[in-house]
């Protein structure tokens, strides 16, 4: 997970087979809809101040064409105008943060595999950086195994190698990938 919340409902169990993107995780969304909704006001408003901004600027640079005001209170309405445009840019990107905050909130399988293990049960606090399920793709399994050392001099990465597992009843190639001296 990204984001800490509690988690709401998981659509899936040990063993069930899952796509890439299908949401196997959703957690409690009412915060994050609540900062959005909180942005939108708050968006709304600064929209509202930004046009009555413009407006005292264009009264003020009519005034001041016509020598009506001084150039203080020219600058002082460019000020505001510049100050309400940087606020809604401020406003936009929290806006844009809570969205995808939101979009956190639906955990979706990074691969296509097999869910080996539920970590988690609804009503749990999903945390940044905690396991919540475990997958693996059965098309990229590996071997890992310990070779002797009088054997082990023989192998080249990327080598082809016959495979056997006699408990799986599996006989297949193997291409070596990565090659770890040990002592």
């Amino acid at each position: 997970s990204r984001v800490m919340a509690q988690i709401e409902r998981l659509n899936v169990r040990a063993g069930d087979s899952v796509t890439r993107g299908d949401v196997l995780i959703s957690l409690e969304q009412n915060d994050f809809k609540a900062q959005l909704a909180q942005s939108d006001a708050q968006i709304k408003a600064i929209q509202a101040q930004l046009t009555q901004t413009e407006k005292q600027l264009k009264r003020i640079s009519d005034l001041y064409s016509q020598g009506l005001v001084s150039v203080s209170d020219l600058d002082d309405a460019k000020a505001k105008f510049d100050n309400a445009t940087a606020n809604l840019a401020i406003a936009q990107q929290q806006q844009t943060q809570a969205q995808v905050a939101l979009e956190f909130t639906r955990i979706k399988a990074p691969i296509s595999g097999v869910v080996v293990e539920r970590l988690v049960e609804p009503g749990d606090t999903a945390t940044p950086g905690k396991p919540l399920l475990a997958l693996y793709n059965p098309q990229q399994l590996q071997l890992e195994f310990n070779v002797r050392e009088r054997q082990a001099i023989k192998l080249r990465l990327g080598q082809t190698l016959q495979v056997n597992l006699p408990t799986l009843n599996i006989s297949t190639e193997a291409i070596v990938t990565e090659i770890v001296p040990v002592a």
